[in-house]
C-alpha cells in the first residue's frame, strides 16, 4: 500500500517542481539554466524514486506464491540500490536550487544552506550503494538521513513559497516577489 501510494503521489512532486522552476526562473531570470537543472534532475529523481517501488510491488504480488529467500533478497537489494541511484540526481537538484536561493535570495539564506547540505547528504547517501555494513549499509541509520532531510527541505520551501506568493497579491507585490 506505501508503495502504491507513494506512485501516485509522484504526480503531485512533478506539479511541486514545476512551481518550483517557475519561482526560481522569475529570480535566476535570463536563460534560467540552474531552474531548468533543478527541474530536470527532480524529475529524473522522481521518476527513479518511483521506480524503486516496482520491486516491493512485485514482492507483493508474489507474497502468497513460490518465492526463495534468494529471490525476494536480489529484488529487494534492488529496491535498495535504486534508492541510492535516486539520490544523485536528487543531490543535483538540491545543489542547484542552493545555488539560485543563495545568489538570489529568493528563499531565505538558510533555506539555501539547508538545499546545499541535502545535497552533500545525497551525495554521501549514494556511497551507500557499496556500503557492506555500518551507517550507509541498507538499514544503516543514516540511510534515512537524506529522505529526513529532503521531508523538511520540501515542507519548507513549500511553505516559503506559498507565503511569499500568498503576499503577492497586487501588481507591485508581484514584482518584488519576482525581483527577489
Amino acid at each position: 500500500a506505501q508503495s502504491v501510494l507513494f506512485v501516485l503521489a509522484a504526480g503531485f512532486n512533478v506539479w511541486f517542481l514545476a512551481g518550483l522552476r517557475g519561482y526560481l526562473l522569475r529570480a535566476e531570470g535570463g536563460t534560467g539554466t540552474l531552474s531548468a537543472t533543478a527541474f530536470a534532475a527532480g524529475v529524473v529523481a522522481v521518476a527513479v524514486a518511483t521506480l524503486l517501488h516496482a520491486p516491493q510491488i512485485a514482492l507483493a504480488t508474489r507474497a502468497s506464491g513460490d518465492l526463495t529467500p534468494d529471490l525476494a533478497g536480489m529484488v529487494s537489494d534492488l529496491g535498495f540500490v535504486l534508492s541510492m541511484i535516486a539520490f544523485v540526481p536528487q543531490a543535483v537538484m538540491l545543489a542547484a536550487v542552493a545555488a539560485v536561493a543563495l545568489r538570489t535570495g529568493v528563499l531565505p539564506t538558510w533555506l539555501g544552506w539547508l538545499s546545499a547540505v541535502g545535497a552533500v547528504v545525497h551525495v554521501i547517501g549514494w556511497f551507500g550503494v557499496g556500503a557492506g555494513d555500518g551507517p550507509l549499509a541498507p538499514g544503516g541509520w543514516f540511510t534515512y538521513v537524506p529522505y529526513t532531510l529532503l521531508l523538511i527541505w520540501l515542507a519548507s520551501v513549500t511553505t516559503v513559497m506559498v507565503v511569499r506568493l500568498g503576499r503577492a497579491t497586487g501588481s507591485r507585490d508581484v514584482a518584488a516577489v519576482r525581483a527577489h
